[in-house]
């Protein structure tokens, strides 16, 4: 009896969480459905499209490739993740040099907020994100009625003994990947995209390319659901610092 009821408790709060957080990125979307989304329109060009599209299908190609490659092919290692990093500061650098004359970089809104705004948006934000993302986990283990696994970069992490090592995988998840991956799928290609196909066509698009490119299978859903939260509190805040923290911090 005491199970039960510890059941329909936790049943009850976990529902109470997810319509909490469900209606604070509904209104999210709603504000930016209507028009009323914090990004203004950048001064994105034919080429940015061009651009764009070119690195969506260089991402797309590349996570297909990696996810037909053997799962003992996918090992992650200290060279794999230099590598990674490398590759975000070259695509970071070729967006920077492609809009910088144009100052794109201003309607991603680093400048529009003061730190304490920002760190407590993020947080709201992020809180609001996980009773969805669990939800999402859930379901899609119950749709795949597979076994939910690590991805490769955190089995490295609990696994390596080597604190060089660890600091790595540390650097290159909390501070690089979020600020290098934030400008690149939410900063730029979201934006470019968003001026020519829409809002919820760029939002899907991008977040489920950025599910795609982490290589693992079981946290696909997961991912899609985050990056959509992602791209709503970026909209609904006007400063890119706010998914940059959120990413950060998950």
């Amino acid at each position: 009896m005491t199970d039960a009821i510890e059941l329909t408790i936790s049943v009850i709060f976990g529902a109470l969480c997810v319509a909490i957080a469900a209606s604070i990125y509904a209104k999210a979307y709603k504000k930016v459905a209507s028009g009323g989304g914090l990004i203004p329109p950048p001064a994105y060009r034919s080429g940015d499209l061009v651009f764009a599209l070119m690195l969506a299908a260089w991402f797309g190609t590349s996570a297909l490739s990696g996810f037909l490659m053997k799962e003992s092919e996918r090992v992650v290692d200290t060279g794999g993740i230099i590598d990674g990093g490398a590759m975000f500061i070259v695509i970071v650098g070729l967006i920077i040099a492609f809009t910088c004359k144009r100052k794109v970089a201003r309607s991603f809104g680093f400048f529009t907020t003061g730190p304490v705004k920002v760190i407590g948006w993020s947080m709201l934000y992020l809180l609001a994100a996980y009773p969805l993302i669990v939800l999402g986990s859930l379901l899609a283990k119950i749709l795949s009625r597979a076994e939910p696994t690590s991805q490769g970069i955190v089995e490295y992490f609990m696994t390596t003994e080597d604190p060089t090592n660890r600091l790595l995988v540390i650097v290159m998840a909390v501070l690089l990947a979020p600020i290098a991956e934030e400008i690149i799928f939410r900063g730029y290609l979201y934006g470019v995209f968003k001026k020519y196909l829409g809002f919820r066509t760029s939002m899907l698009a991008t977040s489920a390319l950025f599910a795609l490119v982490h290589l693992h299978f079981p946290s696909l859903g997961i991912l899609l659901v985050l990056a959509i939260c992602l791209t709503l509190a970026y909209e609904a805040t006007g400063s890119i610092w706010v998914p940059m923290i959120m990413h950060a911090l998950f």
